[in-house]
């Protein structure tokens, strides 16, 4: 019988600096950059504390953007990571216990008009 699969070290760490686990989405979404608005891109997880998008704009780290999602609007973020094509943003402000689940359940209708809070 096979010995079982480690985890690398790497990703035993990276996962355990989590704090929060995160959820696999898909919402194509709009991002503000400053003075660059409508910078269109694909939401690909999302936590109340933060996201990974997919962008064909290039990010850095530290940049402010805004991020929109259904329910909550117009969120303010911290890029903390990038590369090639896609980033990890820290929200602000922690997205609340209620308003997270209906985020959610708005991106899984597909609803193209969402409303906001």
């Amino acid at each position: 019988m096979p010995a079982p699969k480690t985890q690398s070290p790497f990703k035993r760490d990276y996962l355990q600096r989590r704090r929060v686990e995160r959820d696999p989405v898909e919402l194509l979404t709009s991002i503000t950059r400053g003075s660059e608005s409508g910078i269109s891109a694909r939401l690909v997880d999302l936590s109340p504390l933060g996201c990974h998008i997919r962008s064909t704009m290039q990010f850095e780290r530290g940049q402010r953007i805004r991020v929109i999602l259904p329910i909550a609007g117009d969120v303010r973020a911290e890029v903390m990571w990038a590369l090639r094509g896609c980033f990890g943003c820290r929200f602000e402000d922690e997205i609340d216990a209620v308003t997270y689940p209906r985020i959610l359940a708005a991106i899984k209708t597909g609803l193209k008009d969402w409303p906001i809070r």
